[in-house]
């Protein structure tokens, strides 16, 4: 069925002829690829709220171009304002938009880092002053028959001499007598022989300690059964310990071999007449125990 446009399409109109071209708000929205307010706020003439003039304008056309009416119309009817472009510099326009916003962003944080390094730079002078102030006040002066001393804040203090009052005849006065170096050196000599021969006493302990220790520990790791084999040809060698542990359970090639078991062992030897074998220290005639040149036998014997 053709509907009848009206020659003049107002804002007023658009709502009732998308209603009657068989469209829903939601319908044309999605033709346009915007969302649902858009649509709403072209039918309703709140132009405003769409956004700058170049968004009103793309907007408006793409929503004619979906009901198949004309744009220009349309257009006429939107007030001038809202449809101007208006060209608002600010000062630094001219530079790059990305260096713009990191030198508006960045100027407080400038001034603040400035201020702050300024304040601890006057912090520090404020002290060195104040210490150079600390020496001139503590300078030694005499009052009378005592002596004032104030020392740095950087230097560490020293120990005053030692005031010994000796009772003279008819005056109180006090003198100050500091003891002799002779005396000094020689209770210094005594205290440090006394130092060394406690320092010789305990490295002696230690020694012992140490000596000791070792002894110890070479008693508990020394094991039960040092097996050594001697071979002049390949064998099978398969040596289990009581508790079910393989020592050496493999083909072995010529040459000396040494193993060790803290447990009794049981032995199973191939080829025993191209080799021989000696437990701590003591040989063991492998052929008196060979079957077919194989040989099996438990150590110690009657295990």
């Amino acid at each position: 069925m053709k509907i009848n446009e009206p020659e003049q399409i107002t804002l007023e109109q658009l709502a009732k002829l998308r209603s009657q071209k068989g469209f829903t708000a939601q319908q044309v929205a999605d033709h346009m690829h915007v969302s649902l307010p858009i649509v709403e706020h072209i039918e309703q003439g709140q132009f405003e709220h769409i956004g700058a003039a170049p968004f009103i304008r793309g907007h408006v056309i793409n929503y004619c171009k979906c009901l198949d009416i004309d744009a220009a119309a349309i257009l006429s009817q939107i007030p001038g304002q809202l449809l101007s472009h208006k060209d608002v510099q600010r000062p630094d326009a001219f530079l790059p938009a990305s260096v713009s916003r990191v030198r508006l962003k960045t100027n407080h944080y400038g001034r603040y880092a400035f201020g702050t390094t300024l304040l601890a730079l006057l912090s520090v002078s404020a002290y060195f002053v104040w210490d150079k102030l600390g020496e001139v006040d503590g300078l030694p002066l005499l009052h009378g028959d005592k002596e004032t001393v104030t020392y740095s804040s950087i230097l560490p203090p020293v120990e005053p001499p030692v005031s010994i009052s000796h009772p003279q005849s008819n005056n109180d006065d006090h003198v100050i007598v500091d003891k002799p170096i002779e005396d000094r050196q020689t209770s210094e000599a005594v205290e440090q022989s006394d130092d060394n021969g406690a320092v010789q006493q305990a490295d002696e302990q230690d020694s012992q300690l140490v000596s000791q220790t070792a002894d110890t520990i070479a008693d508990q790791s020394s094991p039960a059964f040092v097996i050594e084999f001697e071979l002049q040809e390949q064998a099978w060698v398969s040596i289990k310990t009581e508790s079910g542990d393989k020592i050496i359970h493999d083909l072995i090639g010529p040459g000396a071999r040494r193993y060790e078991s803290d447990q009794p062992m049981s032995m199973r030897i191939g080829n025993a007449d191209k080799l021989s074998l000696s437990i701590n220290g003591k040989v063991v005639d492998v052929n008196a125990f060979a079957v077919d040149n194989l040989a099996k036998f438990s150590w110690p014997q009657g295990s």
